[in-house]
């Protein structure tokens, strides 16, 4: 996926990809941080593993935790109704006419410490 980001991705822009319907969407990032923040990334040169690590947040255990976190906005937020957080990213609109990141943060008491 690194190769697939570097070759589509745009400046000023976060990319939505679906790994099940093969499909990107690059998004204006503002939408996110706003005017006056900013998205960093950092290459922290830990080595990525698909399996628990030594502390235990392979992979797996991360998509465990957004899994759960997606279950919990679904349930706080949305009596049940599907939610995704790619889904919050792409059309934040649907969801709450105020900040998307202050509605997650609405939700943060039933989501897991990590």
């Amino acid at each position: 996926m690194d190769q697939f980001a570097c070759v589509h991705s745009t400046a000023g822009n976060f990319m939505a990809l679906d790994c099940n319907l093969l499909e990107f969407t690059n998004h204006d990032i503002t939408r996110i941080t706003g005017n006056d923040g900013c998205f960093l990334l950092i290459d922290s040169m830990v080595k990525h593993e698909l399996t628990a690590s030594d502390h235990g947040m392979g992979y797996n255990a991360i998509r465990a935790d957004i899994e759960g976190a997606e279950k919990a906005v679904s349930s706080v937020k949305l009596e049940g109704k599907p939610f995704k957080f790619c889904y919050l990213a792409r059309e934040p609109s649907k969801f709450t006419s105020d900040d998307p990141v202050m509605y997650v943060h609405a939700c943060k008491h039933a989501m897991t410490p990590s």
